[in-house]
Formats: structure tokens, C-alpha cells, sequence
């Protein structure tokens, strides 16, 4: 530091973490093993970095006030994050699930939620699931944020298919979460929200 500046030392440590972040993912894609085993250890070591980063964005932020972060609900909700593949259910730790445990208290999820979205072909959701009854609260807004529906309230939507990227809000997501961030309607098309945001740019 005395022959560059402090914002130089911390530059070469953001570096040496990206590299050794390659190096443990890379190490874990080379290792012999099944298929959804590879890919569940992927997902967790991925998860792992991204807690690392958030708890590093953290000690440097945390002078200036709250921290505010944006990412899938798969990351940063509280308890273990599942996806299936194939065949296999895979379960692994977010970077939520460990962030939340190490700050306890002073870590809160918001989830994120969409109604419809004529972009990606996803129609109004039932009344009786999750989306259905965030709609309703958030009716007349573009969007709302509100308590979060606890766990039996309502169901986990089935009009989704993982070419649109949109995962349902289920009881797993919603556990421990602060608040629900929902979206009633998305963009009608991919080109016209990109030509809203180009006039809105210009």
C-alpha cells in the first residue's frame, strides 16, 4: 500500500478471489462422477463464491448503510435451494442460506414474484396458487410489495415450463422471507421493452 494506494491492494485482492473462484469451480466440473452429482456440486460451489462476494460487498458497504443486492430467489432465499434435473432433485446451499446464517438478523430476503408476462408466453396464474393471490393484492399497480403468503396459503403455479425461466413461488421460497416484491404484469414483448428502455435511455 505505501508504494501504490489501499484502492490498489483491494483491486489485487479482488483479483486473487476471482482466480481461486475459477480454480475451485473448474476443479469441481473436472472431477469422474454422475452427471446430476457433478451438477449439484457445481451449483453449490458457484453458491459458495457468490457468498463469499456478498459478504465481501458487505464488509466494504457496511459503513454507508443497508445493502441492497438483485438475484434469482434460487440464491438468495433462507433455506437450501432444489431444482430437478432429469431425473434427480438436486438440493445444495445458496448463498442466501449461508449468508443468512452468518448475519442472521441483519440478512433479509425479499422474493420476487410475476404474475404474467406475454414475453416469455406465461398467462395469468389460478386464482389458488401464489401468483394468483399476489395479483390480486397488487391489483391496479404495476407493482406491489407485501408480506409474503405463508406456507399453505395458497399452491405452487404449474402453467411454467424452464424455457420461459420463470420458477413458481413455492412454500420453500417464501419460508423466512422478509416481503415479496410483485410484478401483476411484464413486458408484452422482449422488442418492445427494449424500445420502452431505449426511449426511456434517450
Amino acid at each position: 500500500m505505501a508504494a501504490t494506494s489501499r484502492e490498489e491492494w483491494h483491486r489485487a485482492g479482488v483479483h486473487l478471489a476471482a482466480g481461486r473462484g475459477l480454480l475451485r469451480y473448474h476443479r469441481q466440473a473436472a472431477r469422474p462422477m454422475d452427471q446430476p452429482e457433478r451438477v449439484r456440486g457445481l451449483l453449490a460451489v458457484r453458491d459458495g463464491l457468490m457468498a463469499e462476494n456478498l459478504l465481501a460487498i458487505r464488509a466494504a458497504e457496511a459503513g454507508r448503510g443497508p445493502t441492497l443486492v438483485c438475484a434469482h430467489n434460487l440464491h438468495l432465499q433462507r433455506p437450501p435451494s432444489s431444482m430437478r434435473l432429469g431425473d434427480a432433485d438436486l438440493t445444495w446451499s445458496g448463498a442466501g442460506a449461508v449468508v443468512g446464517a452468518l448475519l442472521g438478523a441483519e440478512y433479509a430476503f425479499v422474493a420476487g414474484s410475476l404474475g404474467r408476462s406475454a414475453a416469455i408466453g406465461l398467462g395469468e396464474p389460478e386464482p389458488d396458487t401464489y401468483e394468483g393471490l399476489l395479483q390480486r393484492r397488487a391489483e391496479g399497480s404495476e407493482w406491489g410489495l407485501t408480506a409474503a403468503p405463508g406456507a399453505g396459503s395458497a399452491r405452487t403455479r404449474t402453467d411454467t415450463v424452464p424455457q420461459q425461466g420463470y420458477f413458481p413461488l413455492g412454500a420453500a421460497v417464501l419460508a423466512g422471507a422478509a416481503a415479496v416484491l410483485h410484478i401483476p404484469d411484464g413486458p408484452r414483448t422482449t422488442a418492445g421493452h427494449q424500445a420502452d428502455a431505449a426511449t426511456a435511455a434517450g
